[in-house]
């Protein structure tokens, strides 16, 4: 569901921007021609909360950001640094994945996370995201290395062998960041492309399948770490 307030002026800039007339963007999206030419002309009329949802999502995969602060274009390749980079990640996660969407997660370290971003920023982080009622549906695949699980309201499996470095993936959307952690400051590589992200997500659930089911015990907590031996 969108946060924000989308407005007619909104909407022109992102059809600006997209190099789109209403007629050729309602036919690509999906969304009503006759109930968005109301919307143009008349502030007054009001959007679904869906058909807001579609509207955002076809502009990101088209490469352009709607939000409260107006409409850019996105970066299709960017890369972050250090824990400010790794916030950055991690706020566009959850605006992205507010609007709908899946999350999928793997090798996450979540241990070495919490040691960069501390408990604070993923306490609160954690907090927003389980009020997301859709990542009830979203996947994490950890290593038997990783102690500290983040995220009581995803489905878990332990997947076999170690990768040898610490690499994560984490997919959300039509995005995909891989983020290497270890002694040096975190380095994240976000690709914001719908078919890398498909293409991953066909691999993550090609793994997930083999992947062992792994039962945690949060002990009422929803929103602390939980630290688990396995």
């Amino acid at each position: 569901m969108s946060k924000f307030e989308f407005t007619p002026q909104l909407f022109k800039a992102a059809l600006g921007l997209l190099g789109m007339g209403l007629r050729e963007f309602c036919s690509e999206s999906g969304v009503s021609l006759t109930r968005m030419s109301e919307f143009q002309n008349n502030p007054d009329t009001s959007l679904t909360n869906t058909t807001i949802r579609k509207i955002v999502t076809f502009a990101q995969n088209k490469g352009v950001r709607i939000s409260e602060d107006g409409v850019t274009y996105i970066k299709r390749i960017e890369e972050l640094y250090g824990a400010d980079g790794l916030k950055l990640l991690y706020d566009e996660i959850y605006e992205t994945l507010n609007n709908g969407g899946e999350l999928r997660a793997f090798d996450i370290s979540s241990d070495l996370i919490l040691e960069t971003l501390g408990h604070e920023f993923m306490n609160s982080h954690i907090k927003r995201m389980a009020k997301i009622g859709d990542l009830l549906k979203g996947k994490s695949m950890v290593s038997q290395s990783d102690m500290a699980i983040e995220r009581p309201y995803m489905h878990y499996r332990l997947y076999q062998g170690e990768t040898g470095f610490k690499q994560s993936m984490i997919i959300f959307e039509n995005k995909v960041a891989f983020i290497k952690l270890g002694a040096s400051k975190p380095y994240i590589l976000l690709q914001r492309d719908i078919d890398m992200a498909d293409m991953c997500r066909n691999l993550f659930d090609c793994g997930w399948k083999s992947a062992s089911e792994l039962e945690i015990d949060f002990a009422g907590n929803e929103y602390s770490f939980c630290y688990k031996s396995v």
